[in-house]
């Protein structure tokens, strides 16, 4: 999507959202905030560890089968994308 439709982020609202972080997951409950860095970072590790039997577990109900081929690496492509313009906003 990012992409195909040639979405940028709002740097300075994605900033502001990550200076008063919220989260019930987990590992996200104790921080306070977070930096582009970090949040590109945490991305391009959520992207490589996706796993095509979790998704299609988790999506099937909603997906049809036919949309679940070939997921896994269009969710790649858009998130290394989305990691590389963070990068290159967040050092401009």
């Amino acid at each position: 999507m990012v992409a195909r439709l040639d979405i940028r982020p709002d740097m300075n609202a994605l900033r502001a959202r990550l200076a008063r972080i919220e989260s019930r997951l987990p590992e996200l409950r104790r921080r306070k905030s977070m930096s582009v860095q970090e949040l590109a970072t945490a991305l391009e590790t959520a992207a490589r560890e996706l796993d095509e039997g979790s998704l299609a577990n988790e999506l099937a109900p909603v997906l049809p089968v036919v949309e679940l081929e070939g997921l896994i690496p269009r969710l790649r492509g858009g998130a290394v994308k989305l990691v590389e313009q963070l990068r290159a906003a967040d050092s401009e």
